[in-house]
């Protein structure tokens, strides 16, 4: 989420040199009984490359250039369908343009498309609900609409709720697992995993967490991390080191609703069993959905605390 807060409030007014262009970046395609033609548009596309004027902009960065040439139309952004890394992300991008609209006075507007009733997690759907609604004059949030098609030539997106022109174009392709994992028959379109250990159910070799692994935790960075600790807690104990109980993961995050507030979310996760006496996960979860700058500031140490964890930074 870091990525997003430097392309929209860092790098947005660091660069004017590009000209107003219709751009379009990478694409999901969302199962649904009418998705279809917007299915078979992708797969005659293929490659994202071959589409005018797109990038990936995982990879050059071009996409903070094309925000900060913005200079005023119809921006498009979605919340995928399914799992996917970090679940706040495109409520936080959407705000954040919303943001960025409002202090640099463009006549502009965000629609934001999601396929599901509310934003997720379901923790801080409240808080950003209300900064939604705070944005209502720049922000359009259409839920339970789900992508049907995109046309490059004509920059317009069709959803379930209509079609819309489009000046700029932000689409989450879908999240899945490397395909030389699926090819050795580890998973698709995730590993499945012992969701105690990590351990992979289709090769004990094997350890897989965060963006690989079926497990009921959130894919974000955080819980990656935590997760790792714990796959090595046992990959130890597999190699006959004394190693103690490492526990459940858990995550926290303070999602961004704009350029000087945020929110919190936190999830606590352990092992028991249900009912039924059969092994479950138990979650346990806190949340403050009412927007702080102090919880901006417990951001920023909270990422510089992961990253220095990380890669001792």
């Amino acid at each position: 989420m870091s990525t997003v807060q430097n392309e929209v409030s860092g790098r947005l007014n660091a660069r004017n040199r590009l000209r107003r262009r219709q751009r379009i970046v990478p694409v999901q395609s969302i199962p649904a009984p009418k998705a279809e033609p917007f299915k078979q548009w992708l797969a005659k596309v293929g490659n994202y490359s071959e589409i005018p004027n797109s990038s990936n902009s995982c990879d050059d960065n071009i996409a903070g250039e094309w925000i900060a040439a913005f200079k005023g139309g119809t921006v498009v952004v979605n919340a995928p369908a399914g799992p996917y890394k970090c679940p706040p992300g495109p409520y936080e991008y959407a705000l954040l343009w919303a943001a960025h609209i409002k202090k640099n006075k463009l006549k502009a507007k965000v629609h934001m498309v999601d396929p599901g009733a509310k934003p997720v997690p379901p923790g801080v759907a409240v808080g950003f609900l209300k900064a939604i609604e705070a944005n209502k004059d720049v922000l359009a949030y259409a839920p339970n609409t789900n992508i049907l098609n995109v046309s490059a030539k004509d920059s317009m997106i069709e959803t379930e709720a209509g079609k819309i022109k489009y000046d700029f174009l932000s689409i989450i392709p879908p999240n899945k697992t490397m395909g030389f994992i699926k090819e050795a028959g580890l998973g698709d379109p995730f590993i499945a995993v012992d969701p105690v250990t990590f351990r992979s159910k289709a090769d004990e070799r094997v350890f897989a967490l965060g963006d690989n692994a079926a497990t009921p935790y959130s894919k974000s960075a955080y819980t990656a991390a935590q997760s790792a600790k714990i796959a090595g807690a046992f990959i130890a104990r597999a190699m006959g080191a004394k190693v103690g109980d490492p526990g459940g993961p858990h995550n926290i995050c303070y999602p961004l609703v704009s350029m000087d507030s945020a929110i919190m979310v936190r999830a606590d996760w352990s092992h028991g069993k249900d009912k039924d006496g059969k092994p479950a996960v138990i979650t346990k979860g806190a949340s403050d959905n009412d927007a702080k700058a102090q919880l901006l500031m417990l951001r920023r140490e909270w990422e510089k605390g992961l990253l220095r964890e990380m890669f001792g930074a």
